[in-house]
C-alpha cells in the first residue's frame, strides 16, 4: 500500500474500534446497522491523516485521543 505498513493499519483499527466504541457508548446502541457506515467513515479518516498529514498532526491525534480516554491499552 501507499507507504503504511501492517503496524500502522492495525493501531488505525485499534484507534477506529475505540472511536466507535465511544459513540456506541454515547448513543445508547440505537443506531443499530448504521455503526458499520460509522466505523467505515471514520476508519477513512484515520487512515488519511495517518497517510497525508504531517507528523506533527498524527502526534496531536494520539495525544488528544489518548488523553480524552478514548485510545487506552488495558491489562486483558
Amino acid at each position: 500500500m501507499f507507504g503504511i505498513d501492517f503496524l500502522d493499519i492495525t493501531v488505525l483499527v485499534i484507534i477506529t474500534v475505540a472511536i466507535v466504541d465511544i459513540i456506541k457508548k454515547a448513543t445508547g446502541n440505537k443506531l443499530g446497522d448504521f455503526y458499520i457506515l460509522i466505523s467505515a467513515g471514520v476508519g477513512a479518516v484515520l487512515y488519511a491523516i495517518g497517510l497525508y498529514a504531517p507528523p506533527i498532526v498524527q502526534g496531536f491525534l494520539a495525544v488528544g485521543l489518548i488523553a480524552s480516554g478514548v485510545f487506552v491499552i488495558k491489562k486483558i
